[in-house]
């Protein structure tokens, strides 16, 4: 049966359509108030050291099951050589008040080696709470929740550590067996000290094709350490996952061709974006030129960097939305019951309010809980270019500073950008990188936290205008993995059928809240939730009243 859980704030603000000529912002800063201190300004960026340009991930979590969502940040500081980079978790725990507190040294996080890049969140044990696995330029770092409020970083956990510049990373059980395993995305065989120009001859940080590409790592979760200790061996090429090799960047790994079994989708920074599916003996396969992911409309490859998810058009199919450089597009794929999918970009009123920006984190997110997906969208150049008009950063930084974007969905994958109606984080220019969400104040939207290269990072509270009712819904599978990553839910009322699948990994390295989150439009209640978990079973929950959180779980449902 269905557990409610409190919430907290208010449940409603549900009224007329928003205006969208007010002033009013939707987006509020809290970054200060809530005790968010954190700034990332890296000491070195007139080497061009090029993973500083690139940022570093983000990501929400309940580290201590006080059901008040805390989160993390990547510090990284460059010294003078690879040896002397180092990074450090710096973990944020969300007081009784709203605030938010810097435990990290309290939970055993201390600066070690390494640049710090991205990471991936999953209760990897199985034992009530997530651990954390950091990618990095360098050695990447995996980290056991204890459940007393501290973090134990464990020895000979991999079989064979990933020894590339790890971006983004997500944990995912591919082989069915109820335990998570873990791929992790590499970027480019990147050597420091490389000078590159930009076109005016001004040094400037390198592209990707200064560089080999490489592959990224699927991780096998052996259930339990074997007699050397490891816990996951590395099955890269024992299942097929060998080319093409690329500068890989962003990263979803779900169904893609209805089949029951999880896929790998990459973003290749100026190469075609694979798309492998995984066959039936568990090797997989890479069709994404077949399957239309591969590249734009046209046949052309785009620079991508973040990837977000969901049926944006509401005819029940999976569509996904990549953002790219700037002089690019980003770029909206619908899907198709076929299992395919097409370039809808020029009919989707994104185009051309993207071909000045380069976008990097990206999220999928009801704003006004009308039912229907928004775009988020931040931005920050990679190629220095003449500082746009406001940007205040120092005189470096200054020429790759750029706005974010809010994009609102009509519910037919049509959208308008409503920049400004996400206030400063619409006219802001910064240099973004990683967008992750989450319920940080429990009231039923989804809030923002955004990273940046040279600066704090934000904390944004959603106050959009209500539009509809809510239900936020957390998944418990006492017979696989325990968050049920790659569940199914869909939620259905007297107008409407919604679908969310459990998967915190998207955007640009970053690791979002875990609970599904619904906007209901303008009914009071639900008719019935259906959850299919990873390994194939459905189950049926009863109907209910709407702006709440429930918990449902699985312990009553037999696995096949």
């Amino acid at each position: 049966m269905p557990v409610d859980r409190p919430t907290q704030g208010p449940n409603s603000r549900v009224g007329d359509s928003p205006d969208l000529s007010s002033d009013s912002p939707w987006l509020t800063e809290i970054t200060t108030g809530a005790g968010l201190t954190f700034t990332r300004e890296p000491e070195r960026h007139d080497a061009y050291f090029m993973p500083e340009i690139m940022g570093s991930g983000s990501g929400f979590l309940d580290y201590d099951g006080d059901n008040r969502l805390d989160f993390v940040l990547i510090d990284a500081l460059w010294g003078s050589g690879a040896d002397s980079a180092t990074t450090q978790i710096v973990l944020y725990r969300q007081n009784d008040d709203g605030t938010f507190a810097d435990v990290s040294a309290l939970a055993g996080f201390r600066r070690v080696p390494g640049y710090g890049v991205g990471l991936a969140i999953g209760d990897v044990d199985a034992d009530g709470d997530p651990d954390l696995y950091q990618t990095c330029f360098g050695t990447d770092r995996f980290y056991i929740n204890n459940g007393d409020g501290t973090f134990s970083e464990t020895a000979n956990v991999f079989d064979v550590p990933n020894p590339r510049w790890g971006t983004a990373a997500t944990f995912f059980d591919y082989d069915g067996d109820g335990a998570l395993d873990l791929y992790v995305v590499n970027y480019l065989d990147y050597y420091p000290g490389t000078h590159c120009d930009d076109n005016r001859q001004r040094p400037d940080y390198c592209g990707p094709t200064a560089f080999n590409g490489t592959l990224g790592k699927l991780y096998r979760n052996l259930g339990g350490p074997n007699q050397a200790g490891n816990v996951f061996a590395d099955v890269t090429t024992a299942v097929g996952l060998t080319g093409p090799l690329g500068p890989g960047l962003g990263l979803v790994c779900r169904d893609f061709d209805g089949d029951g079994r999880p896929d790998i989708y990459v973003a290749y920074d100026q190469f075609p974006n694979p798309l492998w599916l995984q066959q039936p003996n568990g090797s997989f396969r890479e069709d994404g030129a077949a399957r239309g992911l591969a590249t734009n409309g046209l046949g052309k490859p785009q620079a991508s960097m973040g990837v977000a998810w969901g049926d944006f058009n509401a005819d029940g199919q999976c569509d996904l939305f990549i953002t790219n450089i700037r002089g690019e597009i980003n770029t909206l794929y619908l899907g198709t019951p076929a299992g395919t999918f097409r370039d809808a970009t020029s009919m989707s009123g994104i185009a051309m309010s993207s071909l000045t920006m380069t976008g990097f984190g990206v999220a999928a997110v009801d704003l006004e809980l009308d039912g229907d997906l928004d775009l988020v969208v931040v931005n920050g150049r990679v190629r220095r270019d003449a500082p746009l008009p406001g940007s205040s950063l120092d005189t470096f930084w200054n020429d790759y500073a750029e706005p974010s974007q809010v994009f609102l969905n009509d519910g037919t994958a049509k959208f308008r950008d409503a920049s400004r109606l996400a206030g400063i984080l619409g006219s802001r220019n910064e240099i973004a990188r990683s967008l992750s969400t989450g319920d940080i104040d429990n009231d039923g939207d989804l809030d923002l936290l955004v990273t940046l290269c040279a600066g704090p990072a934000r904390l944004w509270r959603n106050d959009a205008p209500r539009k509809g009712h809510w239900l936020r819904l957390r998944l418990i599978d006492s017979q696989g993995n325990r968050d049920a990553i790659g569940a199914r839910v869909t939620v259905r009322s007297a107008n409407r059928e919604l679908t969310r699948e459990v998967n915190p990994s998207s955007s640009y390295l970053a690791s979002h809240d875990p609970r599904l989150h619904f906007g209901l439009g303008d009914t009071t209640s639900y008719d019935g939730i259906e959850v299919q978990w990873r390994d194939g079973v459905r189950q049926q929950f009863p109907k209910g009243e709407a702006d709440r959180e429930i918990v449902l779980r699985r312990e009553t449902a037999p696995r096949p």
